[in-house]
């Protein structure tokens, strides 16, 4: 751990000047301001068009779940043919009734987000083999007769009787693979260095497999700031997680603060300056990427900020979002896992100070209120990678629902090509939406951080995963901050 003497003291969180307006008011031990009723600019059912899955409706006592919310018919009730009466409902996936809702705290897809159903965007448009969805079934189900079904069996059968004559004189046996038709979990992903590389041809194009990635909201290994870390040590961070991130694919977080040891502090009131010695034992739990994209990377200068980047590097950690120049802040780092090629990005609208946007010939974080260069920068991640991940710091401090800029902000990044947004900035946890059946994380709220409010210490890690054929669901999978630094699943 680095020297402590050395360090100035540090008071809490910094007033952050933002986008939108200023906030002053009271505020909390430590820097957080105090809670105000929360600025509601949208229905937790309708997000400017999307909508937030909140579970299913409730129905009227007559009807199930799979059943559309209509009144019964008056008429007398005629029975129907055997052969025309529909069967019950069965069991599909994970125990749910094909035609009902998904089960609560996943995404629900609109519609008309999915393939073969209206504008949706496709299951994904840069999948270069087996991306298609099947067609529905149209109509009344319809049952072969019983000599149809013995020409089908008697036909199978043949094809049986051949197989297993052309594997007797071969000798040869099929591929093995899991039992869910996935790739063998890959122990990490290749950092690209920033050089564009070729795409993989159709004929070499990889076995793709189930993937699944998680996000977090703001983490700080500050001990100043945190004083339980100096006793309980880094892994404290990490350790109520019950390993969440070392069983996954790929983990990005916001690690708001930089990771050095110099010591300039910003003429701000309040500074971080998190310990570099907690970046090896975030990297041991599972952690692959962190977002410099934020209002407090740049508190310890220009110098501080470069530190940072290297430190994050020599632990194994892809850092992104911030750079030695405009250029490198804004490049995506890309992972090679389960046959897909995922890039990552980081965007920061939140500037404090001012300067602290990387330039031409000038280190810092990324677009800065450019909106035009964060879709630039999403564009080229698009043209190398099959999917993207954007993590933003954006919005205002305290709000529970996004501003209406943010959600045209997010559509417009998933029109660049964008595949799965990660938010924050707010210290509050914000809905989940979709659009274009791609999901939206809002704002992720606190994270590794410290235990002020009921409010912020209520979070949740984003959990997205893709099928073989680019399917995306989500969800948000519910956590607090139970002490200083200690957020635990619930």
């Amino acid at each position: 751990m680095a020297d402590e003497g050395a360090r100035p003291q540090v008071l809490g969180r910094g007033e952050c000047r933002h986008r939108r307006g200023s906030r002053g008011g009271p505020r909390l031990p430590h820097g957080e301001p105090r809670d105000r009723p929360p600025c509601v600019v949208a229905q937790d059912r309708d997000l400017c068009g999307t909508r937030v899955d909140r579970g299913s409706p409730p129905r009227r006592g007559h009807q199930r779940g799979d059943q559309s919310d209509v009144r019964p018919g008056t008429g007398p009730r005629r029975g129907l043919p055997a052969r025309l009466r529909r069967r019950a409902p069965r069991p599909g996936p994970h125990g749910r009734v094909l035609g009902q809702a998904p089960q609560r705290g996943a995404v629900r897809l609109a519609r008309g987000a999915r393939p073969g159903h209206g504008r949706g965007r496709p299951p994904h448009p840069r999948a270069r083999s087996g991306a298609g969805g099947s067609a529905g079934v149209k109509g009344r189900h319809r049952h072969p007769g019983s000599a149809g079904f013995a020409a089908i069996v008697a036909a199978l059968l043949i094809v049986v009787a051949v197989a297993v004559a052309v594997r007797a004189l071969t000798g040869g046996s099929p591929a093995e693979s899991d039992a869910n038709g996935a790739l063998p979990k890959a122990p990490g992903g290749s950092v690209a260095t920033g050089s564009p590389s070729a795409a993989p041809t159709k004929e070499h194009q990889p076995k793709r497999g189930k993937l699944l990635i998680h996000g977090t909201g703001d983490v700080s290994l500050d001990p100043s700031y945190i004083p339980a870390f100096r006793t309980q040590g880094y892994g404290w961070a990490w350790s109520g997680l019950s390993g969440l991130f070392q069983r996954d694919d790929l983990t990005v977080i916001n690690l708001e603060c930089p990771a050095t040891d110099v010591v300039d502090p910003e003429s701000k009131q309040f500074v971080f300056r998190c310990d570099p010695a907690s970046l090896p034992v975030a990297r041991r739990f599972g952690v692959e990427v962190a977002n410099q994209a934020n209002n407090h990377t740049y508190d310890q200068g220009p110098d501080g900020l470069l530190d940072s980047l290297q430190r994050i590097r020599r632990a194994g950690i892809a850092p992104v979002g911030a750079g030695t120049d405009q250029s490198r802040a804004l490049r995506a780092a890309t992972f090679d896992l389960r046959g897909w090629r995922v890039a990552v990005v980081g965007i920061d609208e939140v500037l404090d100070p001012t300067y602290m946007v990387a330039g031409p010939d000038r280190p810092g974080t990324a677009a800065g209120h450019d909106f035009d260069l964060a879709l630039r920068a999403v564009r080229q991640a698009a043209e190398r990678a099959d999917i993207v991940v954007a993590m933003i710091h954006w919005g205002v401090e305290l709000d529970t629902q996004p501003r209406a800029y943010q959600v045209e902000e997010a559509h417009r990044m998933i029109d660049a090509g964008a595949d799965v947004i990660f938010g924050g900035h707010s210290h509050r946890l914000q809905p989940l939406d979709t659009y274009r059946g791609r999901p939206i994380f809002y704002s992720l709220g606190n994270f590794v951080w410290p235990h002020l409010s009921e409010e912020g210490s209520t979070t949740g890690i984003a959990e997205v995963r893709v099928t073989p054929k680019g399917r995306f669901t989500a969800r948000l999978l519910p956590a607090y901050v139970i002490s200083d630094g200690h957020p635990v699943l619930r």
